[in-house]
């Protein structure tokens, strides 16, 4: 059994792993654009979705996810919470790649 610490480091591994992940996939234009910490944002945003909008607790096998729903709530949200304003048009991209990585790694 691993301690809370320990699995808060591998959580910790397994999101910079994420970020750079979602980094590499966007063009070289919005890399320039974003930082990591913009990334890790959006992620926790993206995870605030999920939790916001029920799909974590639906229990279908198959749930449809709409990633500009996604993106709309990402872009709206870290503006209200975050100051950042970031295009819906770029977080569109992080979300589909957050999305990618999800699947590769569920």
């Amino acid at each position: 059994m691993t301690s809370i610490e320990e699995e808060l480091l591998i959580d910790e591994e397994n999101d910079a792993r994420e970020a750079a992940y979602i980094l590499h996939t966007l063009s070289s234009e919005l890399q320039d654009r974003y930082t990591t910490d913009d990334i890790r944002t959006m992620m926790d945003l993206i995870v605030e979705y999920y939790y916001d909008s029920g799909m974590l607790e639906c229990t279908d096998a198959e749930v449809e996810i709409d990633l500009q729903d996604v993106a709309d709530y990402v872009a709206k949200h870290a503006k209200e919470y975050h100051e950042k304003d970031y295009p819906v048009e770029d977080v569109f991209f992080v979300v589909q790649a957050d999305f990618d990585w999800q699947e590769q790694n569920l």
